[in-house]
């Protein structure tokens, strides 16, 4: 139910997307104890009050805490609106977010010496560089990553050039 509300609030007014993947990051790294107890406020989030309002009356977000002087805003269920902003990203995007998610564990496994993004916009994979592939090295990758292939490539040793 609330996911579709939601799909139909970002299908009418788009620019509702930016508050809440600003909303959801906030959420998810608070930046004190009050907001992650209470919520976040309008200006943190960019967005006139007015458009808050509507995601309240919708049942997307909640009032966590209300003053005279202050209102500060929850969204009603996390887990749902990132779904749904997941389900609205271009195939690009969705790579690039796994690929930062997955880089350091990737370039933790010897011998990797890159992780990038190839293919093209909506076919993306994450390329992983590494120095010499042995067969061996090639089975401490997954096929995929949430759905994102992963093409190994031998590069030889990266290093940076000297000025």
């Amino acid at each position: 139910m609330l996911a579709d509300k939601l799909r139909k609030v970002l299908s009418e007014n788009p620019e509702y997307e930016i508050i809440l993947k600003k909303a959801l990051e906030i959420e998810e790294n608070p930046p004190d104890d009050f907001t992650a107890k209470y919520g976040w406020e309008w200006h943190q989030v960019q967005a006139i009050p007015a458009k808050l309002t509507r995601l309240v009356g919708e049942g997307i977000l909640r009032i966590g805490y209300k003053s005279r002087r202050y209102t500060h805003y929850r969204l009603a269920d996390r887990e749902v609106v990132k779904s749904i902003l997941r389900s609205r990203e271009s195939p690009l995007e969705k790579a690039l977010d796994v690929q930062r998610r997955y880089v350091r564990r990737l370039m933790e496994i010897p011998g990797v010496v890159g992780v990038g993004i190839g293919g093209t916009e909506s076919r993306p994979r994450i390329v992983v560089s590494v120095a010499e592939l042995t067969s061996e090295l090639a089975t401490k990758f997954p096929k995929e990553i949430e759905g994102i292939p992963v093409e190994i490539l031998e590069t030889g040793s990266i290093r940076a050039l000297k000025r």
